[in-house]
């Protein structure tokens, strides 16, 4: 009986146990987004870089790992000291799935074997280069097809058409003012 009561008592406080699954986030994770870039995204214990094909930049986060989720904080983005919480939905063995509460996103992303280097904070700006020169080879190779439909391509083109526009007319307006003044 003294057996069987300690039995119990060990399934019950093992059952108790909260089942945190973060440490399963860390690691190195590819996106394909719906207009064919291609993101990398490292995620270890206190940070997470974000690459992305169009843009020349690396966005760093700060991050906290807590109960299958991701709350991460942004320092050199466009959006610095925003915060967001990224909550594991699903997981297999090659692939997770997050749903952001920021922006109510769900971000599928696929293990890859690459391992970004750590950050060089002595040389950031040679680091960097480095890191975005091996990441573009990377994104090369990965070929993330263009999922859009014929009519969201073309508005894209007209916003970036309207977009120029009205910069060419600002641009004239303030070289008129400079000549006026």
């Amino acid at each position: 009986m003294k057996y069987l009561t300690i039995l119990l008592i060990s399934i019950i406080l093992l059952s108790c146990k909260k089942n945190d699954n973060s440490d399963e986030l860390i690691g190195t994770w590819a996106k394909c987004n719906d207009n064919g870039e291609y993101f990398e995204w490292k995620i270890d214990k206190n940070n997470i870089l974000i690459l992305g094909l169009i843009k020349d930049d690396i966005a760093i986060f700060e991050n906290t790992l807590r109960d299958n989720s991701l709350i991460m904080k942004g320092i050199n983005c466009e959006l610095p000291n925003e915060i967001d919480t990224l909550v594991l939905i699903s997981k297999s063995k090659n692939k997770i799935t997050l749903k952001t509460s920021w922006i109510n996103q769900i971000i599928e992303l696929t293990r890859i074997e690459n391992n970004i280097g750590k950050i060089d904070s002595t040389d950031i700006e040679n680091w960097t280069k480095q890191t975005i020169f091996k990441f573009k080879e990377r994104g090369e190779h990965f070929n993330c097809p263009d999922l859009r439909t014929k009519k969201e391509k073309m508005i894209l083109s007209l916003e970036i058409d309207l977009d120029s526009i009205i910069n060419t007319e600002e641009e004239t307006i303030e070289q008129l003012n400079d000549t006026l003044n």
